[in-house]
């Protein structure tokens, strides 16, 4: 995404919020502004093209839902096993242990509600 010829002063980019806004901004050699929106870069939400930033803020929508989805269904059903299943940013459906859950990540109790959840907000088929 960040090369060394990209972006210069002058440059629109845009930039993918966490909360799946996209903010567009000129390029500036001010050192403050140009090392916060690096910090953007490195995590992989600066894009050169408006196209770009929606595909990957509608994929940062659809993972909050999913995340929505999974504290809802550990609710009705806490996982009190040592298995668990969750949905990637792909829509990727995987089974991992729970005793090695991240707190950012969307975990559900069965493959079918993680795959019904990915299915309903990311419109793959699993």
């Amino acid at each position: 995404m960040m090369s060394d010829e990209w972006p210069r002063a002058g440059d629109v980019i845009w930039i993918v919020e966490g909360s799946g806004a996209c903010l567009r901004y000129v390029w500036s050699d001010n050192h403050t502004f140009a090392g916060m929106l690096r910090g953007y870069a490195r995590q992989g939400r600066m894009f050169k093209s408006i196209a770009e930033a929606l595909d990957f803020a509608k994929s940062e929508r659809a993972m909050a839902r999913i995340s929505e989805d999974a504290a809802a269904d550990r609710e009705k059903n806490p996982i009190n096993n040592d298995r668990c299943y969750t949905v990637w940013p792909g829509g990727e459906v995987g089974a991992f242990s729970s005793s090695h859950v991240n707190c950012l990540t969307p975990v559900f109790h069965t493959y079918e509600a993680a795959e019904e959840s990915a299915k309903k907000w990311m419109g793959v088929k699993v």
